[in-house]
């Protein structure tokens, strides 16, 4: 662990247990399995934020991310993992639009030429959820999403998703709620090197415990690729119908 890491830890710990300094934290996790890639991801994220009653938040985070791909018989591509540690500021606009800009520090758990590595990454997110009872315990349910990242660094990558939802929730045993929905999705990635984008359907279904500061939630898809722009990769995966699992949970304390 090298300098930069131990002075974050050490940041991180004085804010946190300073008598009369406001701070707000969350955890987000996120992990799949994605047939398509015939691959595994983990994704998980804690964040402390302070002066939680200002429009800008600075905050300080640490994560981890794991990607794994079967590439072959009976071989796995250990895509570059890594835990990091950053320190940015956040905002809200309308409990709608959200963005951050992040100083974060990779440490790569394989060894290689950037084990370790500085980046300035900025996000960009919009969403909205809306819910119409037709009748009970059935509702109409539709969710808007976009989001997109920025990465300055040696190999720096763009990252664009967007999706929309549709469909029918069962909510008849609040906090727990059954989702059926249908989902176009689409998502792009742009580095200096190679470019990859996608339209795909996906027809799912979403199990979720819900309560205003955590959620639980389970979700399984049907993907269906429709439109792909993909420039040759040597890892490149080839687009074909597939399963998508994914548990997320998600709180504040």
């Amino acid at each position: 662990m090298n300098k930069c890491y131990r002075t974050l830890i050490f940041i991180e710990i004085l804010f946190c247990y300073r008598s009369g300094f406001a701070t707000h934290h969350s955890l987000y996790s996120e992990n799949g399995f994605v047939s398509q890639q015939n691959s595994l991801f983990s994704s998980t994220r804690i964040r402390t934020s302070f002066f939680e009653n200002v429009p800008l938040k600075p905050f300080l985070q640490v994560g981890n991310e794991l990607w794994s791909q079967k590439i072959g018989d009976g071989a796995f591509l250990l895509t570059p993992s890594y835990v990091y540690f950053g320190t940015g500021i956040s905002w809200g606009l309308f409990q709608a639009f959200f963005g951050s800009v992040e100083l974060r520090q990779r440490n790569y758990y394989s060894k290689g030429p950037h084990r370790e590595q500085t980046e300035v990454r900025s996000t960009f997110q919009a969403g909205k959820e809306w819910q119409q009872p037709i009748s009970k315990p059935i509702s109409l349910v539709e969710e808007i999403y976009g989001e997109a990242v920025f990465e300055i660094r040696n190999e720096g990558q763009d990252t664009y998703s967007a999706f929309t939802r549709f469909g029918l929730r069962e909510n008849q045993l609040t906090p727990l709620t059954f989702d059926l929905f249908l989902e176009p999705n689409y998502s792009a990635i742009s580095s200096r090197t190679s470019s990859d984008s996608q339209f795909e359907l996906r027809p799912s279904l979403r199990i979720r415990y819900f309560v205003p500061a955590f959620s639980v939630a389970l979700n399984s898809a049907l993907v269906f690729p429709m439109l792909t722009n993909e420039q040759p990769d040597p890892i490149a995966h080839q687009r074909k119908t597939a399963v998508r699992f994914i548990a997320v949970v998600g709180g504040e304390f």
